[in-house]
């Protein structure tokens, strides 16, 4: 398959631009994106409501992506997010879980094949207990 690097993958958010009826996108394991491209894909979905699955595994995601991935979840629109498979440690994950204190649509979280330590996952925990439809947690 393709692999898409970060100028590509701003190419391919700047022309979704506008276009409200995407619900979904899936940039798996795409070794030659970082941070920044990651970021791009995010911001972009924080401002789409229409998209509800986000899917960047194996994408070079690091705890300083987390401050956007927690925008997302505070956006309270996604519903399915999978991030495994990157290098999100105990930091990103108490960002994360900032995000996810007051989220109530989430109902899948895939986190496993981080990094993250015991603290980290009580704090995902904790804050997971006021989500309501939360039924699937990947750790």
């Amino acid at each position: 398959g393709r692999t898409l690097d970060d100028p590509n993958v701003e190419a391919f958010i700047k022309a979704l631009t506008g276009h409200d009826g995407i619900t979904g996108l899936a940039f798996n394991f795409n070794p030659n994106l970082t941070d920044k491209g990651c970021q791009s894909i995010l911001a972009y979905v924080a401002e789409t409501p229409s998209v509800t699955t986000v899917e960047l595994c194996g994408s070079a995601l690091t705890d300083s992506s987390c401050d956007h991935v927690r925008a997302v979840l505070r956006a309270n629109t996604v519903v399915q997010l999978k991030i495994g498979d990157n290098c999100i440690g105990t930091q990103g994950a108490l960002v994360l879980s900032e995000g996810l204190v007051n989220n109530t649509t989430l109902q899948q979280l895939h986190l496993g094949g981080n990094n993250i330590a015991d603290v980290g996952v009580i704090a995902l925990a904790r804050a997971l207990q006021g989500n309501p439809v939360i039924s699937s947690l990947g750790l």
